[in-house]
């Protein structure tokens, strides 16, 4: 059985192969890597993605995930974060429904704290009390952060639906087609 995943080690960690997983009830291949033990060796192919940065980037880049969409866009961070001469503002609004189980959300502040070109939007669809970040859908935040789409990129990861939504988002604020690139899963 094959499953596609999403690389979420940056490729300067040429010996490590980091992904972004759910549990899954029921779920064939993700209830399978829960069962592995640490040091378990396991047979992988490719990678065979397109979904990856230009090697030349002259614009600010907009990356929008929910849940373990997210995996591509760490790998692509981080790789922007240590390129030299990377300079430009890349951002990465990110949904989830709760806001007690955010992945990387560690990460991502340290690197936001640690990078001024790096901003960090989490939003949450089913906030605790406690939140007091951005709340709701990843689509209907593109108005309030991306509403000019003047110099800017899109990157999109996620199930079809939000994709979708988020897509049609852009469009109404006027980012063309070729500015915009997507990746969806379901």
């Amino acid at each position: 059985i094959r499953r596609p995943y999403s690389i979420a080690s940056p490729p300067a960690l040429n010996d490590q192969l980091h992904l972004c997983l759910k549990l899954v009830n029921d779920g064939l291949i993700t209830n399978w890597f829960w069962k592995l033990k640490e040091g378990e060796k396991i047979r992988v192919q490719g990678p065979y993605g397109k979904f990856v940065l230009p090697d030349q980037i002259d614009s600010d880049l907009l990356f929008i995930a929910t849940g373990t969409g997210v995996a591509p866009f760490r790998s692509m961070i981080y790789d922007l974060l240590e390129r030299v001469g990377y300079h430009r503002k890349s951002y990465l609004l990110f949904g989830v429904r709760f806001d007690h189980s955010i992945p990387y959300d560690v990460e991502w502040r340290v690197l936001s704290k640690n990078h001024s070109n790096f901003i960090y939007i989490p939003t949450v669809s089913r906030p605790s009390a406690a939140w007091s970040g951005e709340q709701g859908y990843v689509q209907t935040k593109i108005e309030k952060f991306f509403s000019s789409p003047d110099s800017k990129q899109v990157y999109i990861c996620g199930l079809n639906e939000m994709v979708k939504s988020v897509r049609e988002a852009c469009s109404r604020w006027g980012y063309r087609d070729d500015q915009i690139r997507y990746e969806r899963y379901d």
